[in-house]
């Protein structure tokens, strides 16, 4: 997460968008997985696309909420957590391994389609943050 954070500052915190893009695609993928060899990879890939949508989420988070609705946001997030397991393991008993993997195909295509109809964000501190972070030598792997 730390390089993509550190790419997020440089260029712009739109890089939630290509990690997205790259985790719903390896996603779908390892639904036609065929040996565990090829999951191992695909969870790497896919591990990659989550680490750029992970680096930006909170910076886009306060910068698109105001101060009292970024509390409603972090409720429904945990609530995101703690109900996933609970989720998982029914669709895991009464389907397959596999299912698991296409649960979030449609709402990263969602997500996308709606991340490009509106393509203007407020990110107008991108370019302070680029320039604190740019003063930490140790941030750049």
């Amino acid at each position: 997460m730390l390089p993509f954070g550190r790419l997020g500052d440089i260029v712009s915190q739109r890089i939630v968008f290509l990690g997205l893009v790259v985790f719903t695609l390896f996603t779908l993928f390892l639904v036609h997985a065929s040996n565990i060899f090829t999951v191992i990879v695909l969870r790497f890939f896919q591990g990659l696309g989550a680490s750029m949508v992970l680096s930006g989420s909170m910076a886009l988070m306060a910068a698109a909420y105001p101060p009292m609705q970024r509390s409603l946001v972090s409720v429904c997030t945990y609530v995101g957590l703690s109900t996933g397991p609970e989720i998982g393991g029914y669709v895991t008993l009464h389907f397959s391994w596999r299912h698991i993997f296409l649960m979030p195909v449609p709402i990263g295509v969602n997500r996308h389609a709606k991340m490009t109809h509106r393509r203007r964000l407020p990110l107008r501190w991108a370019n302070d943050a680029a320039k604190a972070f740019a003063r930490f030598p140790g941030v750049i792997i």
